[in-house]
């Protein structure tokens, strides 16, 4: 006999699907940003890390691209400080 499925609480790979779909989607963040972002969570998962934890990062970049605009890609330390005041 075999064990039961697992028990999935927390639904971490709809949520990474959803975030990602909505991610795509998002036109109040421009291409220059979205890119990045996308990149960086293939390479997370691509190192190991857990979907919870790229469903963080797909939550949050997002979030600061939007703060920052453009300057996301390329952000000095003003535009930094700048977003931060937000």
């Amino acid at each position: 006999m075999s064990p039961p499925p697992p028990i999935r609480v927390y639904r971490t790979e709809e949520s990474f699907e959803s975030l990602h779909r909505r991610l795509e989607a998002d036109d109040k963040i421009d291409a220059k940003s979205r890119q990045p972002i996308l990149e960086f969570v293939d390479h997370l998962g691509a190192s190991g890390l857990s979907t919870h934890r790229q469903n963080f990062y797909l939550s949050l970049l997002p979030r600061i691209a939007k703060l920052m605009g453009p300057s996301f890609s390329k952000p000095t330390r003003q535009d930094v400080e700048r977003a931060m005041a937000k």
